[in-house]
């Protein structure tokens, strides 16, 4: 197994504990901020938690966090060889999540041909108390939803924005895509 690969896998082993950490954070907090600038508090709070664990975790790897929002991806890690990315996404619990994971016209140039796996970390939250009621972390392609015209992924029509799966398929574990290779699939049979 190359170093790298050992990287992959003791990280995916690890984010059980990740997600874990990130939810436990959040544990008995009502946010006070506006739920338009809530995923700000969301993400900073959960990229802290996070890059204690990578560096202590993985001493060796470099760790790079995004300055700016809509940046991609909000944490970087460069593993020997290859890069990984995190990114962190947060939706209201009483409304399907409708968040914006990537752009199917520059997919492969921007995001799968570019890292060696990306991740998501999804936060739930009640809108009106500011309450974190769940947090999911998984591969991206499992994030995202199945549109059923075309059995494909799920994007917007008008800029091309995949769109991630339900509640219900996140808090029961499941996704339409179950490998990177399924999903590559989906991408390039709309």
């Amino acid at each position: 197994m190359r170093q790298d690969d050992d990287f992959k896998t003791k990280f995916e082993k690890l984010m059980p504990i990740i997600r874990d950490s990130v939810f436990e954070v959040f544990q008995g907090i009502e946010s006070q901020q506006n739920h338009k600038t809530i995923w700000d508090h969301f993400q900073n709070t959960a990229i802290k938690k996070i890059i204690s664990i990578i560096r202590k975790e993985f001493p060796r790897a470099h760790v790079v966090v995004a300055k700016a929002k809509s940046t991609f991806p909000d944490i970087k890690i460069v593993h020997g060889n290859e890069v990984f990315a995190i990114d962190i996404k947060s939706n209201e619990s009483r409304k399907e999540p409708w968040y914006d994971i990537a752009r199917l016209d520059t997919i492969f140039e921007k995001r799968l041909d570019k890292y060696a796996e990306e991740y998501d970390i999804v936060i739930k939250y009640d809108r009106d108390t500011g309450k974190v009621e769940n947090v999911f972390f998984k591969p991206m392609y499992r994030t995202v939803g199945k549109d059923p015209k075309s059995g494909g992924v799920k994007y917007r029509p008008y800029d091309g924005k995949l769109r991630p799966k339900s509640w219900e398929m996140f808090e029961a574990g499941t996704a339409y895509w179950d490998s990177k290779e399924r999903f590559v699939w989906a991408v390039r049979n709309l």
